[in-house]
């Protein structure tokens, strides 16, 4: 297993250790879901809650690992193999991260998730620009339209301006922490932007090269 891997491990096994290690300090109902607002609004009993942001770490951590290996393109997607890694360990810290902060919040220790939740978020958009920028025509991972996986074209220059899209958002969703009673919307807001704008350029820089082959 490559390095970076196996430090997507150890952040999955400390993050099953962190929530054995604060289990008898928490109390029996624990928050689990917050609003917009960074207030909790969903709860469950402590002895599902505290395990079930690990359970999702080695979940997600599995899968990244094990669909890039059954993608009928896999022949023709390397070259981003470091990249990918790299978007592997920085999901995996994403999660073990909100787990630390889910404990923290139920142990007192923070009054609003927005304060943890926006900053993981805008790395992660960042990191998600870097992986567009340099991620190679595959069934897996990148935006993945009718019109990106049918020309090679459409998907280098919608993965060039999917990267620019993200890593701005990134940037902005940090910003966000300035308007603390939005920032969480504003995140939203961005990252459903960058989706369908990506979507829909894929769509239109497809129909424009079909235009211009039949001239």
């Amino acid at each position: 297993m490559k390095p970076i891997r196996i430090l997507a491990l150890l952040l999955v096994i400390l993050s099953f250790f962190v929530s054995f290690y604060s289990y008898s300090l928490l109390p029996e109902k624990i928050a689990t879901h917050w609003g917009m607002s960074g207030e909790a609004n969903g709860f469950s009993e402590k002895s599902f809650g505290t395990y079930l942001l690990p359970i999702i770490t080695l979940v997600v951590f599995e899968l990244l690992v094990f669909f890039p290996k059954i993608d009928p393109m896999r022949r023709d997607a390397k070259g981003f193999e470091g990249y990918y890694d790299l978007f592997v360990l920085v999901i995996v810290g994403f999660f073990a991260y909100l787990n630390v902060a889910t404990i923290l919040f139920n142990l007192g220790y923070l009054a609003d998730m927005n304060i943890m939740l926006i900053p993981a978020f805008a790395v992660l958009f960042y990191v998600m620009g870097i992986l567009l920028e340099h991620t190679k025509p595959n069934w897996f991972i990148g935006i993945r339209t009718p019109w990106t996986l049918s020309n090679e074209t459409v998907w280098d220059k919608t993965h060039a301006l999917g990267a620019k899209l993200f890593k701005a958002i990134g940037i902005l969703a940090l910003l966000s922490l300035f308007v603390p009673n939005y920032g969480f919307i504003v995140v939203v807001g961005l990252a459903v932007f960058g989706a369908l704008g990506t979507v829909v350029y894929s769509y239109l820089e497809f129909r424009k090269l079909k235009r211009t082959k039949k001239q």
